[in-house]
């Protein structure tokens, strides 16, 4: 039996902007196959969450620190698509806390530790107040080869001071065949040099994928095609480039633009997804 949460689309926002503040302490986790299991939300459901009678109601982990007894919370789906109608179950996660009402993160029905997040992740700070950021990028270097056994494979791109947050935010990328892949680890080191946040969702999703530089070219090509023929003479600029899988299981290639259109005597920005499958 499963009580469902119905929410509105503010809700919805906000839930979306918490679940990506989840973070993580130093874990081993074991990586499991996952079988397609019956859907999880209710017909005509999207983004959303719910509670799972049938969901195991405590989990064990094993940190650094020791093992440490959790309490099945809920289940947040972040797709437009439940669960049995995607590849996998990458986007839907079992949220499961421990006494301190600190939230853990699995890959739905899954081992698969995807994140955590402590109750206050960070105050409002200001940056001079903060430790300074080679700090924090050594904080955030050490917990991701605390956290992951191939943390050294691991790619910095991004490191931002949040002062409302009181956080410095520090994503890296794991690469497969060199190439950049939306598997980031978002890591939250506050004001005072802790790490109170981290998410990874796409964590193990691509551990054994291989990509044949050929495919990875002609796609680059055609996705090149595609903007050109969608921007025409406006002007853009390529934000980001990534592989990725789609709901459907195909391996696809993902270029964000930001394109600039002029409206009169202004222009109008927007970001764009331009996307091509690698085949």
């Amino acid at each position: 039996m499963k009580m469902n949460f119905k929410q509105n689309k503010p809700l919805i926002i906000v839930i979306i902007v918490v679940l990506s503040a989840l973070c993580i302490s130093a874990v081993t986790a074991t990586a499991i196959e996952i079988s397609k299991k019956s859907d999880p939300l209710p017909k005509g459901d999207s983004y959303g969450s719910y509670y799972d009678n049938n969901k195991p109601k405590e989990k064990e982990i094993s940190l650094d620190s020791g093992v440490i007894s959790l309490t099945y919370v809920r289940t947040e789906n972040l797709k437009e698509l439940p669960a049995s109608k995607r590849a996998d179950h990458y986007g839907t996660y079992d949220i499961y806390e421990d006494e301190n009402k600190t939230e853990y993160m699995f890959l739905l029905d899954s081992d698969i530790y995807c994140g955590y997040r402590m109750s206050t992740v960070g105050i409002p700070t200001l940056k001079e107040d903060a430790i300074e950021e080679d700090k924090a990028l050594e904080i955030a270097d050490a917990f991701l080869n605390n956290t992951r056994k191939n943390g050294k494979e691991y790619v910095l791109f991004s490191c931002e001071y949040d002062e409302l947050g009181g956080y410095y935010d520090i994503q890296y990328y794991c690469p497969v065949d060199g190439y950049k892949t939306d598997d980031i680890f978002r890591a939250w080191v506050d004001a005072q040099g802790a790490v109170t946040a981290f998410s990874e969702f796409n964590y193990n999703r691509y551990a054994k994928l291989k990509i044949a530089s050929d495919k990875y070219d002609k796609a680059s090509k055609n996705i090149s095609k595609k903007i050109s023929k969608r921007v025409g003479d406006a002007d853009y600029s390529v934000a980001d480039q990534y592989v990725s899988i789609d709901d459907s299981g195909k391996l696809i290639l993902v270029n964000v633009i930001d394109l600039s259109t002029p409206y009169g005597e202004v222009s109008i920005s927007q970001r764009e997804k331009i996307v091509q499958i690698i085949k």
